[in-house]
């Protein structure tokens, strides 16, 4: 048998991206024009397991798990618990609703953030939310909650999975204003954003996202409407342009797990 060369190698598995820049960008947000480009191919990846525990334990409680989550990892940083409570509080340097953000803990902090979920009976929860995530993508960075163990007997619901991730195309859809209202709620609780209003009414942060709960109404009123456009926008302004190691893993990943249809993810767009 002859053997392939390393270069032919990497050309047939790199065929399906193109190049921008230095990077090979794999094909699925190649679909997608400008602002959607970062939106399918970067921030998707990175909030999507927000979004999963939102679907599986429901809006409120997802929303509490990934928050305890968020600062157990900012405690195992550093970040003395006390600083929560305070107005202009020390945070983490990480945003924690980002799923690269958890690349950054050692593995003594991640064995901290495990033991520190343990003890409030939410490892287990989180765990159960986010299988999915772990049983079809192991390099992802929140691996480390199953605590170095490949979960065993569990059949993962592919196509649940996909519709969950079909869903948050759609930046207006009801599941994913949830899914970056806890993200920015993340930020608010772990003091990494806060909204200061002066007496000109100048802030350096969007001043409506004093009305966050509003959002709970969304899209039933203007106010929610408005609430979560300002969400959407301070979003996109937490994340950095560049792409993340994560993100391209995740659609490349995706690709060895099932061929891409194309026509489907833009017609499941709700």
């Amino acid at each position: 048998m002859v053997k392939k060369k390393k270069s032919q190698t990497r050309k047939r598995v790199l065929s399906d991206h193109r190049k921008i820049g230095s990077r090979m960008v794999p094909p699925w947000p190649q679909l997608f024009p400008s602002e959607d480009v970062r939106w399918a191919g970067h921030i998707i990846p990175e909030l999507l397991w927000l979004g999963l525990l939102n679907d599986y334990h429901g809006w409120q409680q997802g929303a509490a798990l990934s928050l305890a989550l968020a600062r157990a990892s900012a405690e195992a940083t550093g970040v003395d618990p006390r600083e929560f409570q305070k107005k202009f509080g020390k945070g983490p340097k990480q945003w924690f609703a980002s799923t690269s953000s958890y690349n950054a803990l050692t593995d003594q902090q991640k064995v901290n953030v495990v033991e520190s979920l343990k003890a409030t009976s939410s490892l287990i929860l989180i765990q159960a939310g986010l299988m999915p995530l772990a049983l079809l993508y192991p390099k992802c960075p929140l691996t480390f909650l199953f605590e170095g163990l490949a979960p065993r007997g569990v059949d993962v619901d592919l196509e649940s999975f996909k519709q969950i991730v079909a869903l948050h195309f759609d930046k207006e859809g009801i599941v994913t204003v949830r899914t970056l209202t806890n993200a920015v709620y993340i930020a608010f609780c772990t003091n990494k954003l806060k909204v200061i209003v002066t007496d000109h009414g100048e802030s350096p942060t969007d001043p409506k996202l004093r009305n966050l709960p509003a959002i709970e109404q969304y899209p039933k009123t203007e106010e929610s409407k408005i609430v979560a456009s300002s969400v959407r926008g301070t979003v996109f302004g937490l994340f950095e342009k560049n792409q993340s190691e994560w993100a391209d893993y995740f659609w490349n990943r995706g690709l060895e797990i099932e061929p891409c249809d194309y026509d489907g993810v833009i017609k499941n767009e709700v």
